[in-house]
């Protein structure tokens, strides 16, 4: 069959190939933790990182957690990564931000990031978006029915 297939297409032009343009570059949207964990790790790589945070200060949920299952403090685990992120040259923060517009295809992207009134156009390689989390509701397991 491959030969057949061969046979039919002889005197066929090739479609000629030109790859599309690649960004090295990373841009994480977060709201949590986690998405300034994984900027911080990607920025000391040397990988160019846009952090966007649509609250005023990064850590999302973070902030609230007291307790950490290891008996470590989260508030200091917190503000050390916050000071990471802050002092790498390859992150920049875009506090009190959101993700406006995104358009493009695998390996090359362009987005549009709002700051209030102001919109800068950003072409990346990579999207990570962590949307962060909050509890679930339930009444399931007996959750909420005892007093402890």
């Amino acid at each position: 069959m491959a030969v057949a297939s061969l046979q039919t297409m002889a005197g066929l032009k090739a479609l000629r190939w030109a790859p599309a343009r690649r960004w090295p570059a990373g841009r994480w949207w977060s709201a949590a933790g986690s998405g300034d964990d994984r900027g911080a790790v990607a920025g000391r790589q040397g990988i160019g990182v846009d952090l966007v945070e649509r609250e005023g200060e990064l850590g999302g949920q973070w902030r609230s957690l007291r307790y950490q299952a290891d008996g470590s403090d989260p508030q200091a685990a917190l503000a050390g990564l916050i000071a990471q992120v802050r002092a790498d040259e390859n992150i920049a923060v875009h506090l009190s931000s959101e993700l406006k517009a995104l358009e493009g295809s695998a390996g090359s992207y362009r987005s549009v990031i709002a700051s209030g009134e102001q919109e800068q156009v950003v072409e990346h390689g990579v999207l990570v978006v962590a949307t962060g989390g909050r509890p679930a509701p339930t009444s399931e397991y007996l959750y909420g029915s005892t007093r402890r």
